[in-house]
């Protein structure tokens, strides 16, 4: 786990949470509602149809997908983008929000708040080049 270690020690302590380590889910199986989750091992492919529990929580995992960006962009050391406060690159006017994005927390709120910021920044840089340009 990457949560906090107090909550990530909480969660595997608690005997009402069971986690499926190298699994991914196939099917959520029911009618009118969730009743049944079909996973499937990574390492073995064995498919298994768990019937216990109210529900699921899917956890994504931490590697970045910016394989799309080559070697472009700035990255750290896990594969993330590096961007300044503005989530500004180090390509001009190319700028990197959410979970893409090198920072210490990855949560919804701050990814809304990376994308405000990013969509005021770049509203400002494309009025700044029409400016540039009139003035040609």
């Amino acid at each position: 786990f990457q949560a906090n270690k107090s909550s990530a020690q909480e969660g595997l302590n608690n005997p009402k949470i069971k986690v499926y380590w190298s699994h991914e889910p196939r099917a959520f199986l029911g009618g009118e509602s969730f009743e049944k989750l079909e996973v499937e091992n990574l390492k073995t492919g064995e498919r298994t149809i768990l019937d216990e529990g109210d529900g699921v929580f899917i956890f994504v995992g931490f590697i970045p997908q910016t394989e799309l960006f080559g070697n472009a962009l700035n990255t750290d050391k896990w594969g993330y983008i590096v961007t300044d406060e503005n989530m500004a690159t180090n390509i001009e006017g190319v700028y990197a929000i959410g979970d893409i994005r090198s920072k210490k927390y990855r949560q919804i709120t701050t990814a809304v708040s990376d994308g405000t910021i990013a969509a005021l920044e770049s509203e400002h840089y494309i009025r700044n080049l029409k400016k540039e340009k009139a003035i040609r």
